[in-house]
């Protein structure tokens, strides 16, 4: 964006805004668990994100919803896209975190959905701004 543009100006092709990578991430998340798979869409302290699937039947490939995340987050992209729960060491620790907030919880055709978001909040009123865990 020019120094001089406006929040709305368009912006050049490719171009991937924060706010919409996470969007995006949010609907593609949606989608998986609309297909019946438990999903936690997590915001790493860089602002990236990424998906965790704990179920997945056949309707969700997670090499697709690795390629759709990638597509539509771009660089907000976390360095592994989507991961199967089962392949972290505590799956616990984002699963059933107290700081996730279920969107959706799992129905007979629909998966579980829930984000956690692990950005970091700039407290602005002081001098330099001082990081903190967004509460």
């Amino acid at each position: 964006m020019s120094p001089n543009a406006t929040a709305l100006e368009p912006t050049s092709p490719g171009t991937v805004r924060f706010d919409e990578a996470w969007a995006a991430a949010e609907r593609i998340a949606d989608d998986a668990a609309q297909r019946g798979a438990d999903v936690v869409l997590v915001r790493d302290i860089l602002g990236r994100a990424s998906l965790i699937v704990d179920t997945a039947g056949p309707q969700v490939s997670l090499d697709d919803l690795a390629r759709q995340l990638a597509a539509a987050a771009g660089p907000f992209t976390g360095p592994a896209p989507v991961r199967r729960a089962s392949e972290l060491f505590a799956p616990a620790s984002i699963l059933d975190s107290t700081e996730s907030v279920v969107r959706r919880e799992r129905t007979d055709t629909h998966g579980r959905l829930a984000v956690l978001d692990n950005r970091i909040a700039f407290d602005i009123g002081r001098k330099g701004g001082v990081p903190r865990v967004k509460s």
